[in-house]
């Protein structure tokens, strides 16, 4: 596809839930092709998830292990807090944002309107095509 993507947490939420449609989940699938970047933040957000069980927990610790996970730098932390003093924003999605930002990468997500606003994102919502 030529784009390179950071996965938002939702996305990963939805494939382990199996919350969305078995076309959707193919063309993330083909999308990623089993590599894919992570926030750090993403980590914390999916493993510390409050409906994540004992066994789901198995499945998402496997799952992330194929991510590269990006680790959260001072420029990261610079742009994070220019994206909250400049938007409502949550803070992990700012961070989000500004990982993508700092690295280039095109954010999928499935909640695109959170991340709207923000100056040089470049999103990509599969459900908005």
């Amino acid at each position: 596809m030529g784009i390179n993507f950071l996965i938002d947490t939702n996305i990963i939420i939805y494939i382990l839930k199996k919350e969305l449609p078995e076309d959707k989940i193919l063309e993330i699938v083909h999308i990623i092709d089993n590599s894919f970047k992570i926030s750090a933040i993403s980590v914390v957000e999916t493993l510390g998830w409050h409906k994540l069980n004992k066994q789901d927990r198995i499945i998402a610790e496997e799952f992330l292990k194929q991510a590269e996970i990006i680790d959260i730098n001072e420029k990261i932390i610079e742009l994070a807090v220019k994206i909250r003093q400049n938007n409502k924003i949550k803070t992990p999605d700012s961070i989000i944002a500004a990982t993508a930002i700092n690295n280039n990468l095109t954010l999928m997500t499935r909640n695109s309107k959170d991340f709207s606003k923000i100056i040089d994102l470049n999103i990509y919502n599969f459900y908005e095509k």
